[in-house]
């Protein structure tokens, strides 16, 4: 699955966490280019085409809620 993202919804290091939470279920590339980031989530082959489906958007639900908990850190330090 190939995926472009905006960094303005994902942080780039939200990203890098969900990608290490993940490794045991995906390789997961992650390429920044501009205000993008370049995703390619390759889910390991044990996983039935569904399953695959469900980590990949697990994963996304994952670094989204990364990059919340980041921006909410933030604001309470600011």
């Amino acid at each position: 699955m190939k995926v472009n993202l905006p960094l303005s919804i994902y942080s780039i290091s939200a990203l890098g966490k969900a990608r290490v939470a993940y490794k045991e279920y995906a390789t997961i590339d992650i390429e920044k280019q501009n205000k993008n980031a370049y995703l390619t989530i390759a889910v390991n082959h044990e996983y039935t085409d569904a399953e695959k489906y469900e980590i990949e958007g697990s994963f996304l639900n994952y670094a989204l809620q990364l990059t919340a908990v980041e921006f909410l850190e933030l604001e309470v330090v600011q």
